[in-house]
């Protein structure tokens, strides 16, 4: 018998504590040395890939990418991943990601992609009966802003839950996609990113993971926003879903759902949200610790969030939609 259930979902995890790694890396500076020059190295041949596939098959159901309505991330410090610490201030990922807290019980992550608009998993806000039962928190210690009230919020119609059996999940689309919007003036550490065209991604590329959750399945301590770095290993148009390369402890765990997964721009070199993170990956065994994780596919999702937001009455700029997009809401 089918039964539904919230699969569990969270933070970014390494098979090793990140104070455990911490505590290495900063001892050996060598071994430091060697894990961001592999780990840049692979950004920029993910990037000259990227750039060489754009320019080769660009969807042709897809208006132009609107490059010039992606803001500028020149403000930030430059881009870089050293897998699996806690993310550094005058970041991209630092100036983006969000941290929810909902009804002061529980918390996910989220992204901010516009001046007043936030992107998150539908399941964050199930039971939110009021906007006010949200406060946004952000930075490296996801500290409260008083001056950002949520006033409204949206999850998408065509979300029922993240279906699963005893066999793990359904292969059916959850459409576990929420978006929130606030009042108030965005502090300076904080600015919006872009999302990707479903062109600019491919399996195989490297992605950025990022969120405020746990370090492991047995983990309940809120821990301060963290990033690793990882692969996209599959990319599923008919359930507007990503999947997240598994088997090397290097994915989502409690709390980083909502948050979000990162591509690098190869021209702009700015980062580009690719994803939401839903749970634990499809095969494997559910726990923080096998890595990897099932993601929102939010090149995909761009008419719904248009929608959304325009109902909300604050329509969000620069998203890249179908040809012709009717924008129905009741539609992905």
């Amino acid at each position: 018998m089918q039964s539904r259930r919230f699969m569990p979902s969270g933070m970014i995890v390494l098979g090793i504590s990140l104070s455990s790694l911490c505590h290495t890396a900063c001892r050996d500076g060598g071994k430091t040395a060697t894990m961001r020059a592999a780990s840049e190295s692979s950004l920029a041949q993910s990037s000259d890939a990227q750039r060489t596939n754009s320019s080769t098959s660009q969807s042709t159901d897809l208006d132009p990418i609107r490059a010039l309505n992606r803001p500028s991330c020149d403000t930030m410090s430059a881009y870089r991943i050293v897998g699996g610490q806690s993310a550094a201030t005058k970041t991209q990922v630092t100036a983006a990601t969000l941290r929810l807290s909902i009804k002061a019980q529980r918390y996910c992550s989220a992204t901010l992609i516009g001046p007043h608009h936030i992107v998150t998993a539908a399941h964050c806000l199930v039971g939110v009966n009021s906007p006010a039962e949200l406060r946004i928190g952000y930075g490296l210690d996801g500290l409260f802003a008083d001056n950002l009230r949520v006033d409204a919020m949206a999850i998408h119609p065509q979300f029922n839950g993240i279906l699963a059996d005893d066999n793990g999940y359904l292969e059916q689309p959850f459409y576990d996609v929420a978006v929130i919007h606030f009042q108030g003036q965005l502090p300076p550490e904080l600015k919006p990113v872009s999302i990707a065209a479903p062109s600019e991604i491919r399996s195989g590329m490297s992605t950025l993971v990022a969120g405020y959750g746990a370090y492991s399945s047995d983990d309940k301590t809120r821990r301060p926003l963290s990033q690793v770095e990882t692969k996209l290993d599959r990319i599923s148009p008919e359930l507007s879903e990503l999947q997240l390369k598994a088997g090397d402890g290097r994915g989502a765990c409690f709390g980083d759902s909502g948050g979000p997964t990162f591509i690098v721009d190869p021209v702009s070199s700015c980062l580009l949200l690719i994803g939401s993170t839903t749970g634990p990956g499809r095969n494997t065994d559910y726990t923080c610790e096998s890595g990897g994780g099932t993601l929102m596919d939010l090149t995909r999702h761009q008419s719904w969030l248009s929608c959304a937001f325009t109902n909300l009455k604050d329509p969000l700029e620069g998203l890249t939609l179908p040809a012709n997009a009717s924008l129905a809401c009741d539609s992905k």
